[in-house]
């Protein structure tokens, strides 16, 4: 089954010359893209693409991997929160109850930059880590909560506390900018009496130079037109998100390195960059493939969020009285943003039944359904919102969960945490790699 967008506008399809990803990012670029229509209304410039550049879909070819099996501690990895990437290549990693390493660009151990502990250089939970144009090093700490610079030298310099703030988990939660500012992700408190979220939902707030508070970006109220499902206490997996988004349109955010906002409601295939100067750039694709949920996973999903809402205080009988599961996925699942500002749209994959994990509670159900098993592909749009092409991702690569850490994208090269069949984490090194090339 094929979805389609709005078409309120005919589309021209231009020929083109099939070219590389990365020879892709320049505005200046004679070669003209593939099936895009772009069509301006008032501040909004609306870029629909009915096809790629390129017709081809791309690989991750792994190049490198940081992690043994057997060997000195410093390569052992469990429990992979965040990785970062510096200017020179050095890698940085996050660990649950094991602080953060630094990895030479070849993968060598280089220092630990900081401890498990609650120490001024130690964190118990290191959620998310950049690294900005000049150097430094951000680490956002959910243990305690706090941010922590540190230089090149991986000296401490500065530490930001944020007392009582709730803290997103990693995705989306820490951004920086070409201009140096920093963006720290909010998680506003769901209302405790059950009713949803408020709007216009505050997404994240812009640090000047990490010297002081900026803007706060929010997610307009408009976008819930069409995605109207807002997260409540009952539904919330943990603290961060909502069962139900594997299901039904919810609004997406990120926050570009370009120094905006992306936001988008994933009924269709369509997402907005709302730029600094008030100007939109509304980005669609014409179609796009629909991922079907079957009755059989519809039935567990109300299972499942029926066990979750009757851990919190009411009746024992409580049963799901909401709308009915979509019979397909919303049209995509996230964003990821790379360096240079292009946008990766993380599609939806078809579920897997799997069986109950044995440390599960007892009233858990025999089997449940991995929304997110891994694998899938992205979509990859130019800031223009120009659509380059799609890129296979591996099963191993497992960015499904809102506490997975974020794959950093640097031109045609991607670092990734990924398990093997054995469970065993590493940290991953790719090439993008064309069939056609």
């Amino acid at each position: 089954m094929t979805m389609n967008g709005p078409s309120n506008y005919t589309v021209l399809l231009i020929a083109a010359t099939a070219i590389s990803l990365a020879a892709c990012s320049s505005e200046s670029d004679p070669v003209a893209a593939v099936g895009v229509t772009e069509t301006r209304i008032g501040d909004t410039l609306i870029v629909e693409n009915a096809a790629p550049v390129r017709s081809d879909t791309a690989i991750l070819q792994r190049m490198a991997t940081i992690g043994q099996i057997d060997g000195p501690a410093e390569y052992a990895f469990s429990q992979i929160t965040a990785v970062a990437i510096g200017g020179a290549g050095a890698v940085y990693v996050a660990q649950l109850k094991d602080g953060v390493r630094e990895y030479s660009p070849s993968g060598a151990y280089v220092r630990t930059i900081m401890g498990y502990g609650q120490g001024p250089s130690e964190t118990e939970y290191a959620n998310h880590m950049v690294v900005m144009p000049d150097g430094r090093l951000v680490v956002r700490s959910d243990g305690p909560k706090k941010l922590s610079i540190f230089d090149a030298n991986g000296e401490l310099t500065e530490t930001r506390s944020f007392g009582g703030t709730r803290l997103p988990y990693g995705q989306h939660s820490l951004q920086a900018d070409t201009a140096e500012n920093l963006y720290v992700g909010i998680n506003p408190s769901y209302p405790q009496d059950g009713s949803p979220m408020p709007w216009p939902r505050a997404i994240t707030v812009r640090w000047d130079g990490i010297e002081e508070t900026g803007d706060t970006l929010v997610a307009p109220e408009r976008f819930l037109d069409r995605c109207p499902t807002r997260g409540t206490s009952h539904f919330r997996a943990g603290v961060f998100d909502d069962r139900r988004g594997a299901y039904f349109p919810k609004v997406k955010w990120a926050v570009s390195p370009l120094g905006y906002s992306i936001v988008g409601c994933n009924a269709t295939y369509e997402f907005d960059l709302l730029h600094s100067d008030s100007t939109v750039t509304r980005v669609r694709r014409s179609e796009w493939p629909a991922v079907p949920v079957s009755e059989e996973e519809r039935k567990a999903a109300i299972e499942w969020w029926t066990i979750g809402i009757r851990r919190f205080p009411g009746p024992e009988s409580w049963t799901y009285t909401g709308p009915d599961v979509p019979d397909h996925k919303p049209a995509y699942k996230k964003f990821l943003m790379a360096e240079d500002g292009r946008i990766w749209v993380w599609s939806f994959t078809v579920s897997e039944p799997s069986p109950t994990p044995p440390e599960a509670p007892r009233n858990y159900p025999d089997e449940v359904w991995r929304t997110d098993p891994g694998g899938g592909h992205f979509d990859v749009f130019e800031p223009t919102g120009r659509w380059l092409g799609t890129v296979r991702v591996p099963p191993e690569i497992e960015y499904g969960w809102p506490s997975s850490p974020e794959p950093v994208i640097r031109g045609d090269t991607i670092w990734a945490a990924t398990t093997d069949s054995l469970e065993i984490e590493y940290i991953t090194r790719y090439e993008i790699r064309w069939r056609q090339d």
